[in-house]
């Protein structure tokens, strides 16, 4: 399968399913959004853009070397979500993993100072 039809497979499948902490509608418009996480072993002094939410949002990444940061979810979620994660550096390699508790994004080279971005569905 090529790159561009998995982005586009993953991109409707996120727009599907129900964002974190959302009760839906038959029609699929969302009731409610997704709380707040905080961000975490993302270098000194790490923080959230305003308006980030369990669903979308921007690590604002800390000074120092980081290879990595944690996201924790606002609540424990009932399955682990599916994200789609970068960054404002095109030159690095981004890993990321999810589970119940947390997001957590590796990068190949120290991205201190920089920005990641989110995007997560699911885990409800």
């Amino acid at each position: 399968m090529s790159v561009i039809r998995r982005w586009l497979c993953l991109a409707w499948l996120l727009a599907a399913v129900p964002a974190f902490g959302q009760v839906s509608r038959v029609d699929g418009t969302a009731l409610s959004s997704g709380g707040t996480p905080n961000v975490s072993s993302c270098g000194g002094s790490p923080s959230l853009a305003s308006g980030s939410t369990d669903d979308a949002g921007q690590i604002n990444v800390g000074t120092g070397v980081v290879l990595t940061c944690q996201l924790n979810w606002s609540a424990t979620m009932a399955a682990a979500p599916f994200c789609i994660v970068g960054t404002n550096l095109s030159t690095l390699t981004v890993g990321w993993t999810t589970d119940t508790a947390k997001l957590s994004v590796t990068v190949s080279a120290t991205l201190g100072g920089g920005k990641i971005y989110y995007l997560c569905r699911g885990g409800v």
